[in-house]
């Protein structure tokens, strides 16, 4: 708004961190399929219906529930824990089959994304981030990268931002109380 106020500026991107993972996928010539939440819903509802679930049986035909397990699988893709790890993780513990079946949805869930190339809003991320990984100069003529507005980030936030410090000619983030990191 302040950039706007005071008459804008020739090359400038005013970003959400979504656009931002936009325009890596774009800089990299990556093309994705996102599902969107309803479709993702539809999915994870056919997901439950065809595995053994026994501790989630009774909750499976609720909407509720899978709002839910999105909202979960989000969080745990958000922090870059891989289904398998989670899955690994469940089985470990031990005597834990509420534990085990959730990390089964998600693993069959991920499963199901990756058999026909499709991603979610946070497995945008994870493939602009491998993208990034492999063209370690998509992002190198974008000379200046300005961070502002964020007070905390998500795991897979961070090792966006780490990708693209390290491509990027300046990158500057600002946090709350004023401390600015370069």
């Amino acid at each position: 708004s302040r950039l706007a106020h005071m008459g804008g500026a020739i090359g400038i991107h005013v970003l959400t961190f979504d656009r931002l993972v936009s325009a890596c996928l774009d800089a990299t010539h990556t093309a994705v399929t996102e599902l969107s939440e309803p479709v993702q819903y539809r999915l994870l509802q056919s997901i439950i219906t065809t595995l053994p679930l026994t501790y989630y049986q009774p909750l499976t035909d609720k909407p509720g529930f899978i709002t839910v397990l999105q909202q979960l699988i989000a969080e745990w893709k958000s922090a870059r824990i891989e289904p398998s790890a989670l899955h690994s993780a469940f089985v470990a513990l031990g005597n834990e089959p509420r534990l085990v079946e959730l990390a089964d949805i998600y693993l069959a869930y991920q499963t199901e994304l990756q058999a026909h190339d499709w991603v979610d809003n946070e497995g945008r991320n994870w493939v602009a981030i491998a993208q990034l990984e492999q063209q370690p100069h998509a992002a190198a003529n974008w000379p200046y990268l300005f961070i502002d507005g964020f007070d905390d980030f998500t795991p897979i936030q961070l090792t966006l931002l780490q990708q693209l410090g390290q491509q990027v000619g300046h990158m500057t983030l600002t946090l709350t109380g004023g401390e600015t990191i370069t």
